[in-house]
């Protein structure tokens, strides 16, 4: 039987699975969703986003520090039709 064993280690492998990104600054204390997709164009889809590897190359939007710890946002799942927005 077929390992089924999925990785999210990788930008490309989040967005293939529907995984979101939250950044919170620690500065300001600031949240915000990060938008993958651009993470993808811009680091590309190897990029391995773990061990803190993301967080040296961002910074906030906010007040422009680097003290970024940066969360898994797991995918949206529907229990039904009736709960999918249009």
């Amino acid at each position: 039987m077929p390992d089924k064993t999925t990785t999210n280690e990788t930008l490309g492998d989040l967005l293939d699975q529907g995984y979101g990104l939250n950044g919170h600054c620690q500065n300001c204390n600031r949240s915000a969703p990060i938008d993958v997709q651009m993470l993808v164009d811009r680091l590309g889809r190897k990029f391995i986003h773990l061990f803190g590897n993301l967080e040296l190359k961002m910074r906030c939007t906010n007040c422009g520090q680097k003290q970024l710890q940066i969360n898994l946002a797991a995918p949206l799942r529907y229990t039904s039709r009736n709960d999918r927005p249009d």
